[in-house]
């Protein structure tokens, strides 16, 4: 990626992914913890800052898929 079109891209703060699914903060962590195709994203400081085309990339992968990814499965109580 050349340096003139990583200036010009834009972020979403954790708030506006949120909102942007209709999710809360620990289905993020979920996705971050469980899904290898969910994006990392960028640190500016303490700041969490996901990529727009990397998550409209995530998007049409989940899209291609069907339906959402499916929960963890927990271990099953002793």
């Amino acid at each position: 990626m050349s340096s003139e079109s990583q200036t010009n891209e834009t972020f979403l703060t954790a708030p506006q992914l949120y909102a942007r699914w209709g999710v809360s903060h620990m289905y993020v962590v979920a996705l971050l913890e469980r899904d290898a195709d969910f994006p990392k994203p960028s640190y500016f400081g303490r700041r969490r800052r996901w990529r727009v085309s990397e998550i409209e990339k995530y998007e049409r992968i989940v899209a291609a898929r069907g339906a959402p990814p499916k929960k963890a499965k927990q271990p099953a109580a002793a």
